[in-house]
């Protein structure tokens, strides 16, 4: 399998294919990352401080 090149990317018939990730789309990519490890990091946050302090915790 190593001895086959990855094929290229291939568009709709007629729709020209682009010819590489922008720099946009790499930035919006970086940025969806970035949000949902913040999520995470908070929803750990969150956990450890009601698993602490009995009265952080929703009625």
């Amino acid at each position: 399998m190593a001895a086959h090149p990855y094929p290229g990317s291939s568009a709709a018939p007629g729709c020209p294919a682009p010819a590489r990730t922008g720099l946009g789309t790499k930035l919006l990519i970086s940025l969806q990352w970035l949000l949902t490890l913040v999520g995470f990091f908070c929803l750990i946050v969150a956990t450890v401080v009601m698993t602490l302090r009995p009265d952080a915790r929703p009625m």
